[in-house]
């Protein structure tokens, strides 16, 4: 059993596949291991989301910017946007951004691709790739939607379509 005190208030948890924790605050990011014992502390850094790349580097966003992490826990480089965005995905070689209302997509060098039409007046809460080509989307006030990448098509989800909700705040996947 462990058990971990923070003398400082958490933004965000998030433990990658190489089953390290990462957690941001005000103060930093610090990274541990499996059994909680601290890897390394990246001060002066923060982040709002998290998550992993196929190649296992970590992207963590944090209000109008990007930060990407190698397996050594190292800053790799950091992006500035003036955009703010609530939530984030990567699929293939692109970001996928929720921003207030509407989805933008980008790449990974932030250079703007497009802006999804469907998504509009659409409040996203969360989102995650379901496979390749697929993109589960969680909105508060419009069920879930199921975004195509490939053919860039949507089906959507909500009370008045297959399913039983339309605010959904957060999702979870799991493999």
């Amino acid at each position: 059993e462990h058990e971990k005190h923070f003398n400082y208030n958490i933004m965000s948890v998030f433990g990658d596949s190489q089953k390290n924790f990462w957690v941001s605050s005000n103060s930093g990011i610090s990274v541990y291991d499996q059994d909680f014992n601290l890897r390394k502390v990246i001060p002066g850094r923060n982040a709002n989301n998290f998550l992993e790349d196929k190649d296992h580097s970590v992207i963590a966003q944090a209000v109008q910017r990007f930060q990407y992490f190698d397996q050594n826990l190292d800053l790799l480089k950091e992006d500035i946007f003036f955009d703010l965005y609530r939530a984030f995905t990567v699929q293939d070689t692109l970001l996928f951004m929720a921003g207030r209302i509407g989805l933008h997509i980008h790449n990974k060098k932030l250079t703007y691709q497009r802006k999804m039409k469907a998504f509009e007046n659409f409040k996203i809460a969360d989102m995650f790739p379901l496979n390749d080509t697929t993109i589960f989307v969680s909105t508060i006030g419009n069920g879930f939607v199921l975004l195509n990448t490939r053919a860039w098509t949507t089906t959507q989800f909500d009370s008045e379509n297959r399913f039983i909700a339309n605010n959904i705040y957060a999702a979870v996947h799991n493999d």
